[in-house]
């Protein structure tokens, strides 16, 4: 099975993960780089990304972006911003068609409403075959040992 993971990650969290899922899978490994970054500490990271999701902005990415029909099953990761993915995955989605492709979902977050962001996941992608949904709660905080074992079980659920 041909698998494909992509992410944006701000802090590392969701690149984590995103590796983690790329070991136990191989296949291709993508990460979303905008061209612009936003801000990675203090008040700017929240209001500037906070101002990014509410206009659901999507800013131009340097990433060559995949065609999906050449992967089985197409994982996409984000970091949990303002309840929602983060604008780089905004860009992935209105650019790039899911339609009928296996998706598994993935955030990474320390708190928050990880529904509500599914809840927007499945309204951009309401041609695909969503296979799961998980949250990482702060992966970079944790028990490398319990995140592999969380992560593991996840996957588990998808074969």
């Amino acid at each position: 099975m041909k698998t494909l993971v992509v992410y944006y990650s701000l802090e590392g969290n969701t690149k984590r993960i995103a590796e983690l899922i790329h070991q136990k899978y191989e296949g291709d490994l993508l990460e979303l780089i905008p061209e612009k970054e936003n801000p990675k500490e203090g008040f700017g990271k929240y209001f500037w990304g906070g101002k990014s999701v509410i206009f659901k902005e999507s800013p131009q990415l340097i990433s060559v972006l995949p065609d999906p029909k050449n992967y089985d099953l197409i994982f996409i990761g984000s970091p949990l911003w303002a309840g929602s993915y983060a604008p780089s995955v905004h860009t992935l989605l209105n650019t790039v068609s899911f339609e009928g492709k296996k998706v598994a979902l993935f955030i990474c977050h320390s708190g928050g409403s990880t529904i509500s962001t599914f809840n927007n996941f499945k309204k951009q992608l309401p041609t695909s075959n969503i296979v799961s949904f998980h949250g990482f709660r702060d992966p970079l905080a944790q028990d490398p040992k319990a995140v592999d074992q969380e992560l593991l079980a996840w996957l588990s659920e998808l074969k």
